[in-house]
């Protein structure tokens, strides 16, 4: 119901609360001197679970407030894994993520969208 009577604030509070989401998650690993979760790899396979849900609600909603948000977060995570053979693949892979979610639905899956246009100009000239 506040999604409909208040948009603008329901994105706020929306945004506000995936990054509280990741953040909690964050400190449950790396800012404490005695750490919740002892097994880094587990932390980590968290932290890209909520990165993934970033950029699931960020395409559903189409915002580009959230797909930068889930970049950074992204990249945040790929830091906080301290190691070399994890960091440039989930750069890589977060950067590879942002080019299509901000590409243009047509250059997407062109095949699909030159087929729709064939067939809608035959339409036209009949």
């Amino acid at each position: 119901m506040i999604f409909q009577t208040y948009p603008f604030l329901s994105r706020i509070l929306f945004g506000g609360g995936l990054l509280l989401l990741y953040y909690a998650t964050l400190r449950l690993h790396f800012f404490t001197e005695h750490p919740l979760l002892t097994n880094k790899p587990v932390a980590l396979i968290l932290l890209l679970a909520i990165v993934a849900g970033h950029f699931y609600f960020a395409s559903q909603r189409r915002s580009e407030f959230l797909t930068g948000m889930a970049v950074f977060l992204g990249n945040v995570t790929a830091l906080a894994g301290d190691t070399t053979h994890l960091t440039l693949p989930l750069v890589a892979i977060t950067a590879a993520v942002a080019v299509y979610l901000f590409m243009p639905r047509f250059l997407r899956c062109p095949i699909c969208c030159a087929r729709r246009t064939r067939s809608q100009t035959r339409r036209k000239f009949y």
